[in-house]
């Protein structure tokens, strides 16, 4: 049957379908399948646009976030609708890359140094994710941006964190949280005497003789997670005793 003579029936049977179908049943079943193809293809293009239209306001919403849970939350959303949603989501990331990077520090400013360790390797972690994601898109300029700051957050921001922290800090009971944190961290590197013996050379300038709160301070620690900082300060102490000064 032509298509001449198939829209013909149609018109004579007054779009009803049952009729047309009695009439042209393989026809019928043809021009139902191409409707409902196209009915997909509509769907489908209308999803897609809406999602990456979606994928767009959530780059954008990544400098207006207003707590750092917030931002990573998001951050780990775009993981994984980066390699999803197109070039165009890849090139709005590279345009605001700095912005977001940015917001990030200024969250981290108001957190104990415990806190900024955990936020800090997670940061890392996402950062490397987003130059994985973005990979496809042969966006080098984005790709190694989030490479290098992987790195950099932990083996230079982190770092000088850490050290301001030990030259800076008042050790008292409430510090054992933090320092912990600390050795923790420096245990997992591959060395983590760039860390360590600068800060128990720091600690070991304080006077273990006369001052309470580095005395209520070694009392709290212990070897299984302050490890190094624990047999150096108990050490201090002991020599101490064992002295009478």
């Amino acid at each position: 049957m032509s298509l001449t003579q198939f829209f013909s029936i149609i018109k004579e049977s007054n779009y009803n379908i049952l009729e047309i179908y009695s009439k042209a049943s393989n026809e019928t079943l043809i021009f139902l399948a191409l409707i409902l193809f196209i009915i997909f293809l509509i769907v489908f293009f209308l999803r897609k646009k809406v999602k990456t239209s979606s994928a767009l306001k959530l780059v954008q919403s990544l400098t207006e976030c207003n707590s750092y849970e917030e931002q990573n939350s998001k951050i780990c959303l775009l993981i994984e609708e980066l390699p999803k949603r197109g070039i165009s989501i890849s090139d709005a990331l590279n345009t605001c890359k700095e912005h977001i990077l940015f917001r990030t520090s200024k969250f981290f400013i108001s957190m104990s140094i415990e806190e900024k360790i955990e936020k800090y390797l997670q940061t890392s972690k996402n950062y490397e994710n987003l130059a994985k994601a973005s990979l496809k898109y042969n966006n080098t300029e984005l790709s190694s941006f989030y490479e290098t700051k992987a790195k950099e957050l932990l083996e230079k921001n982190l770092f000088e964190e850490i050290v301001y922290y030990y030259e800076s800090v008042y050790l008292n009971e409430k510090e054992v949280s933090n320092v912990n944190a600390i050795v923790k961290y420096a245990n997992s590197l591959t060395s983590s005497n760039t860390i360590l013996d600068p800060m128990i050379k720091t600690f070991n300038k304080f006077s273990y003789g006369y001052n309470i709160d580095l005395f209520k301070f070694i009392e709290k620690l212990d070897e299984e997670n302050s490890k190094q900082v624990y047999i150096n300060c108990t050490s201090k102490l002991k020599e101490l005793f064992q002295s009478g000064e």
